[in-house]
């Protein structure tokens, strides 16, 4: 069975007010060309950091800096020497301990030390 519902539609006028309604309880729109900013770091954009130094803009104190590099070992070292280790290398396990090379670079302001990112 085919029944076919016939639904009046609202007058022109009706349109209009709805529409006003609706314009008013909705939230303003955000311009198009509006860059989108890191929150935990508001009103600067955020940095990709690399294995040297480099000038950026501190979060915290806001000067223009050259980051200075602090060491860490990360899971890049544990596993190098876990290959020295499974290669019967026992001796030549420590050396991914001791090198740059292996562990994770924390750039740094060297005004006020805060911790701005990391390169692996």
């Amino acid at each position: 069975m085919n029944t076919s519902y016939n639904i009046p539609q609202p007058r022109t006028e009706d349109k209009h007010e709805m529409m006003q309604g609706f314009m008013q309880n909705r939230a303003p729109e955000t311009p198009r060309n509006e860059i989108k900013m890191n929150m935990n770091t508001p009103g600067i954009a955020s940095v990709q950091f690399g294995p040297k130094s480099q000038r950026c803009i501190c979060h915290k104190c806001h000067a223009d800096i050259s980051t200075t590099i602090k060491w860490k070992t990360s899971k890049t070292t544990h596993s190098a020497a876990r290959c020295l280790c499974m290669t019967c290398c026992f001796l030549c396990a420590c050396l991914p301990y001791f090198m740059n090379r292996f562990k994770r670079r924390l750039h740094y302001c060297p005004n006020c030390d805060s911790y701005l990112g990391y390169y692996e």
